[in-house]
């Protein structure tokens, strides 16, 4: 790790070819790059568990992280199940239970490559789940795109009303320092003319960022209200790095990478940690 003008940088000195994987369950270690965070208040719904996917039993290298009171909630499903070990992310309260990468919040990944995946499967269909992703341009500004279940239209809010963002209900309680915030929605929906083996029901979300990032200057996704702030606001440049990933509940997650460029999610490579 080096120090970068604003503090440490992970992966500076780090040769980005193709990809960097920054999680993956079937890993000896899958959390060695991030933090965990359980809701302290809700023990016995809140928790981050390493499981078996096809059984749902505890798999041999999760850590001890999660309250001995939790319970682990699944709605029965056959598409897709693994006989491999999935991360687990569970909470009725989306914004206090997720993993960060890098743990310290006073460092940044400093991942330059320009697309970002992460393979998961929602838990349940009435509990919401969040991913954010902090990027920063080559001026070094900050901002922060964060995918949810329950947003209906996309929306940026400013820094000057980030506070208010992190104060909602349904918010994921955003690093508020760390810029504009462009909020889209997530819409999962399976054809229901297909048969359970036809589709499985883990997704791969890639993020093109260069392209994403240019929205964080986009005055028309700004709220009426808050449309004259827009003026001051000091537009994002060409994106340049990520610098941290936050994965909330609710989610089972297998894999978490960056590459060079839209990876094929028809076949994806079996991932392993700093691949």
């Amino acid at each position: 790790m080096t120090q970068g003008p604003d503090g440490p940088v992970l992966f500076r000195d780090t040769v980005q070819s193709d990809s960097i994987a920054l999680f993956s369950s079937t890993s000896s270690q899958p959390l060695a790059l991030w933090s965990h965070h359980q809701d302290v208040d809700l023990p016995e719904d809140s928790g981050i568990q390493l499981v078996i996917d096809a059984t749902d039993v505890i798999a041999p290298n999760s850590l001890d992280i999660t309250h001995e009171s939790f319970t682990l909630r699944t709605e029965e499903t056959r598409r897709g199940r693994t006989s491999e070990p999935v991360l687990h992310i569970q909470s009725p309260a989306v914004r206090g239970t997720f993993i960060r990468s890098p743990p310290d919040d006073q460092t940044d990944l400093g991942v330059r490559l320009p697309y970002i995946s992460i393979q998961y499967r929602a838990i349940g269909k009435s509990r919401h789940f969040a991913f954010e992703v902090g990027v920063a341009d080559r001026q070094g500004r900050r901002g922060i795109i964060r995918v949810s279940s329950f947003h209906i239209e996309p929306r940026l809010y400013l820094p000057t009303t980030s506070q208010q963002v992190a104060s909602d209900d349904q918010s994921t309680g955003s690093e508020c320092s760390q810029g504009a915030i462009l909020h889209l929605p997530l819409s999962m929906t399976i054809d229901s003319n297909l048969d359970e083996t036809s589709h499985a029901s883990w997704q791969v979300l890639t993020l093109p960022l260069e392209r994403i990032t240019k929205h964080l200057s986009n005055a028309a996704l700004v709220e009426h209200s808050d449309a004259h702030k827009s003026f001051h606001h000091t537009a994002f440049g060409t994106f340049h790095s990520v610098t941290y990933v936050k994965i909330h509940a609710n989610v089972r997650l297998r894999r978490v990478w960056c590459s060079g460029r839209l990876p094929d999610h028809f076949d994806l490579p079996e991932f392993q940690l700093f691949s």
